[in-house]
């Protein structure tokens, strides 16, 4: 009797063991593996994901901001250069142009970066300097704007002259008289300052030795007459027009891309 209850206990301490066994190690279902594969997988490729996206984002952005950047900035030297050749070109079509004897010259007046052509069609005594300018992407004409555009000429012997600040004058003499025109180029516009006459009498039966003054058509003292164009005759003044002949226009051109240089 005492041997079966002994092996009846053994049997029941076996089987608590056994049930002990199995809730250690539970069985992983097929449904709990893939469920765990995805996981790892989705976490292994996430980052390089990120990686790409912000690599891809940056690229496209940078690009197209360079791109902007350069676009936005105004080529400006080269508007005037290659306006300035297609008015050369223009110019050589004119009925008054002589290749052996019209020339150009470049000078930036106003000091705004842009220079000024100047065009003479002669070295004679008549010969008065066209001078252009470029506004708004369009070569304009330079003119007394007390006369307009018909008298749109400066100077003589195919010259004008500059001096620092802006100033332009136009000189005449011949006969005993000299005229003078000076005038201001400034923000695009030029203003018409003063106009001066001298002349020089020398005497015969009928007039008396001296000189006469005008100053913007009255006649003056030699006083005012010196106080109202002193300090413009007393510039240092640079001649304008006579730099370079354009017969041959691919050298005019060649002058005007190294200008500046």
């Amino acid at each position: 009797m005492m041997n079966k209850k002994l092996a009846a206990i053994c049997f029941g301490v076996l089987l608590l063991t056994a049930c002990g066994a199995e809730k250690a190690a539970p069985e992983v279902t097929e449904a709990q593996e893939t469920t765990v594969s995805e996981t790892v997988t989705t976490s292994d490729t996430q980052p390089e994901s990120v990686s790409e996206t912000t690599a891809e984002t940056y690229g496209e952005t940078e690009t197209e901001t360079t791109t902007e950047s350069v676009n936005e900035t105004p080529d400006i030297s080269a508007d005037y250069k290659t306006l300035y050749k297609e008015k050369l070109s223009e110019i050589q079509e004119y009925e008054e142009y002589e290749p052996s004897i019209s020339t150009f010259d470049l000078c930036d007046i106003d000091n705004d970066g842009t220079p000024e052509l100047f065009v003479a069609f002669g070295n004679y005594h008549v010969a008065m300097v066209t001078i252009y300018s470029v506004r708004d992407g369009e070569v304009i004409k330079l003119c007394d704007p007390s006369s307009g555009d018909e008298y749109s000429g400066f100077g003589s012997w195919g010259m004008a002259q500059t001096a620092e600040g802006g100033y332009i004058a136009s000189r005449y003499s011949g006969m005993g008289s000299g005229y003078a025109d000076y005038y201001r180029l400034e923000n695009g516009e030029l203003t018409h300052l003063v106009s001066s006459e001298h002349h020089m009498y020398f005497p015969d039966e009928s007039e008396e030795e001296g000189d006469t003054y005008v100053i913007d058509g009255n006649e003056v003292s030699e006083e005012e007459y010196n106080e109202a164009v002193g300090k413009y005759e007393a510039m240092n003044w640079t001649d304008v027009g006579q730099g370079y002949r354009f017969f041959d226009i691919d050298e005019a051109e060649k002058v005007i891309d190294d200008y500046g240089k």
